[in-house]
């Protein structure tokens, strides 16, 4: 084991590894070898000086997993359960009390994750970190290539030998956007705080179908043959050839689930209902829910909706309260408003490079709040 990996395992044993070296530790441990060495490195260095007290170790697993499942994204963002796995099981079966007694029992400080990372999971479940700053290869459980990937953009093949429908998922977290090309060519941009599950191929004589959950932009590559739908919650979109954007938030119900057509042409059902209904949309036209959940068409400015493309955030005529769960994804920060009095306030603007806080500083001039931010959250208050 050389030196630097001896630093970042103490590190993080203390707390105090940093997201990188978190990030280099994770494609180090991805070596089997590795991961037996750690386990014997784990036995060594700590069975020595041991304070062999008896404990309940069925309570140090029961406390470990709490600490896991406290961020619902741990395994999204460390890439590194095995590294927790091998450290609990090596531990455990020691009887470490002192080890975790310290950490673990004494100390209730909680597990400090690092910032998110996009990433794609295969269909065996296995979750990649996608490199923003690098370039690699998409391959499968099995090391056949599917694409490559440059930053946070994937580009996926279409000559592989696949003949059944294999999916990947593309999540972004808040703060980022990506962009993939799927394997017809069909562009998708996915915005902050959005999940994208699709095939890794198309299959001949089967529509294109795909699975949402946020928001993204489809430019969809022409195919007569084979029709490309977009599955959400609650809607299903069907379309042959255009472009289009589709906002449908799982936790944002209230006020998504909207498609705005660009170019060309497409038919908007609602799922929930399925009685065949079906609203066709020409460009620069909207279909959305409304409170009843019944489709609603109205004419918009399309630019309106997709400049979240370039970075930019457009607001005409919204309420504070969809305004901050955008702005909530848009900076990935947490925003809790006591001054609820606000949020049907309707508000218009245009950003490009300002910050948040420059932002509600805009909006409090037109209706008078404060605010405050401590770290990655912010409080409105009247």
């Amino acid at each position: 084991m050389n030196e630097e990996i001896n630093k970042i395992i103490v590190k993080f044993l203390t707390n105090g590894a940093s997201e990188k070296e978190l990030e280099e530790f994770a494609c180090w441990l991805n070596n089997k070898e590795n991961a037996n060495y750690f386990d014997y490195y784990i036995k060594i260095n700590y069975a020595l000086n041991i304070n062999m007290n008896e404990f309940d170790s069925k309570r140090v697993k029961e406390t470990l997993m709490k600490k896991i499942q406290h961020d619902k994204n741990l395994f999204y963002k460390l890439k590194i359960y095995n590294f927790i796995k091998y450290a609990a099981v090596a531990i455990v079966f020691l009887g470490m009390g002192y080890f975790y007694q310290q950490y673990f029992f004494t100390n209730d400080k909680e597990f400090t994750a690092p910032t998110e990372n996009i990433t794609i999971q295969l269909e065996n479940g296995d979750i990649e970190i996608v490199d923003e700053d690098g370039f690699s290869k998409i391959m499968d459980a099995q090391g056949n290539v599917l694409g490559t990937q440059s930053g946070t953009q994937l580009v996926y093949n279409n000559d592989n030998n696949l003949d059944s429908l294999v999916y990947n998922t593309l999540t972004v977290p808040y703060g980022k956007r990506s962009k993939v090309y799927l394997s017809d060519g069909t562009e998708v941009h996915l915005n902050a705080g959005t999940s994208l599950k699709f095939p890794v191929k198309f299959i001949e004589g089967k529509a294109r179908e795909v699975f949402l959950d946020g928001e993204a932009f489809f430019d969809v590559a022409k195919d007569p043959k084979n029709m490309f739908v977009v599955n959400t919650d609650n809607l299903k979109t069907t379309v042959y050839g255009t472009s289009f954007n589709l906002n449908s938030y799982k936790n944002d119900m209230n006020i998504t689930n909207t498609v705005v057509l660009v170019s060309g042409s497409l038919g908007v059902s609602n799922i929930q209902k399925d009685n065949g209904y079906e609203v066709l949309l020409k460009p620069n036209e909207k279909v959305s829910l409304n409170s009843n959940r019944n489709l609603v068409k109205t004419a918009v400015n399309v630019e309106d909706y997709i400049a979240w493309i370039d970075g930019k955030l457009v607001f005409n005529n919204r309420t504070m309260q969809s305004i901050l769960k955008i702005l909530e994804r848009h900076y990935n920060v947490s925003i809790q408003n006591n001054y609820t009095a606000i949020n049907k306030s309707r508000y218009t603007g245009s950003f490009e490079k300002e910050t948040i806080e420059d932002i509600l500083k805009a909006f409090s001039k037109n209706t008078s709040f404060t605010f405050r931010r401590s770290n990655n959250q912010i409080i409105i208050n009247p």
